[in-house]
């Protein structure tokens, strides 16, 4: 069995989380910020406090992952790092996590701090990672993303 948690604040993320999560038959769970991020204040304040490491107060948790296989955790890239959210997320129930695969969206898809900080809070390299540019999301670049997403769909079904 497979879960995909993810935090996202745009829906980048969201849309991402979904698109894996249907090509696998996996279960899927938001990762919530309690702190209202949105605007262009909430996103200097995230990346402020990213910055500084920090924690961020998160929901409920309804899935947990110590009863799947494998966890996909996807995050947005804030200040060439993960979101404080999924820090948070990782550094409570990372060490229950099995098997892990990554994934990011942001301004570059050559950062990979991100996936290599979540590889660091569960202590697991992952099996599979991609790291989506926040423009492959647009319409106009479906190709370049269906290439990454099933590249990476790929990964993880060779993986087991």
């Amino acid at each position: 069995m497979t879960l995909v948690t993810y935090y996202s604040r745009t829906g980048h993320n969201r849309k991402a989380a979904q698109d894996i999560a249907g090509a696998l038959g996996a279960d899927i769970e938001e990762i919530t910020d309690l702190r209202d991020r949105s605007g262009i204040l909430g996103f200097i304040i995230a990346v402020i406090d990213t910055i500084r490491k920090k924690p961020a107060q998160i929901g409920e948790i309804k899935k947990n992952p110590a009863g799947y296989d494998t966890v996909i955790i996807g995050t947005p890239v804030w200040g060439r790092a993960e979101a404080l959210a999924v820090r948070t997320y990782l550094l409570k129930y990372g060490n229950s996590i099995k098997k892990a695969a990554y994934f990011s969206v942001g301004g570059g898809d050559k950062n990979n701090r991100p996936v290599q900080a979540m590889e660091k809070l569960t202590g697991k390299k992952g099996i599979a990672s991609v790291t989506f540019n926040d423009s492959d999301l647009k319409p106009a670049n479906k190709g370049r993303y269906d290439s990454k997403l099933y590249g990476f769909i790929g990964q993880l079904k060779k993986s087991g």
